[in-house]
C-alpha cells in the first residue's frame, strides 16, 4: 500500500522580488508548453515534459513541482508553522515562502 500526503499551503507575506520570480516561472511554463524557447527552471522543464503530454492552446496548466524538490520544513515563527522552498529559474537555489 502506498502512503500518500496532500499539502494544502498559502503564500502569506509575499515580496515583490518572491512575486515576481514566480509570476515569471509560471508564465515561461505556460510559454514552453506552448513550443517557445523560455528560462524555465530544468526540473520544472523535464517535469512538465512528463506530466504534461496533451497542451490544449487556450488552457493554463499549474507549476507540477517533483516531490524530491519540494523542501517543507517545520519551523517555530509567528508568520506560519511550515515553510516551503520552491526552486525557479530567476534565483539560484530555491526561496522559502511561509
Amino acid at each position: 500500500m502506498k502512503v500518500k500526503k496532500t499539502i494544502k499551503a498559502k503564500i502569506v507575506y509575499l515580496t515583490k522580488v518572491k512575486q515576481q520570480l514566480l509570476e515569471e516561472e509560471y508564465d515561461n511554463l505556460q510559454r514552453f508548453l506552448k513550443g517557445e524557447p523560455v528560462k524555465l527552471y530544468s526540473a520544472n522543464k523535464q517535469q512538465a515534459k512528463r506530466f504534461y503530454k496533451m497542451i490544449k492552446p487556450n488552457k493554463e496548466y499549474p507549476i507540477s513541482v517533483r516531490k524530491d524538490l519540494l523542501k517543507v520544513e517545520q519551523r517555530g515563527t509567528k508568520i506560519g508553522k511550515y515553510w516551503a522552498r520552491i526552486p525557479v529559474a530567476g534565483r539560484r537555489g530555491e526561496y522559502g515562502l511561509p
